[in-house]
């Protein structure tokens, strides 16, 4: 899973399925490091858009009277070709 489209909470409920299929122990253990790396790239996702949330809550907030709101820089944005 390269790129991934979800929004946040899909990705945080996604998450929590593969988490509780890999606490089961029903799983072989190549099946279970599948589904750990399909886990990691969902937390990078859901990193991501918080990371981008973050920022553009602190420079709203920075700014003069609070409610301008700026585009977080490019390298976080979706426009610089970076699909979570």
């Amino acid at each position: 899973m390269d790129k991934i489209e979800l929004s946040y909470e899909q990705a945080v409920n996604k998450l929590e399925e593969l988490l509780v299929e890999i606490e089961s122990d029903d799983l072989k253990l190549e099946d279970t490091l599948e589904k750990f790396k399909e886990a990691m790239d969902l937390y990078k996702c859901c990193n991501a858009i918080l990371t981008n949330a973050e920022g553009t809550v602190k420079q709203i907030l920075e700014k003069e009277d609070g409610f301008a709101e700026i585009n977080f820089p490019s390298v976080f944005r979706e426009e610089n070709n970076e699909v979570y």
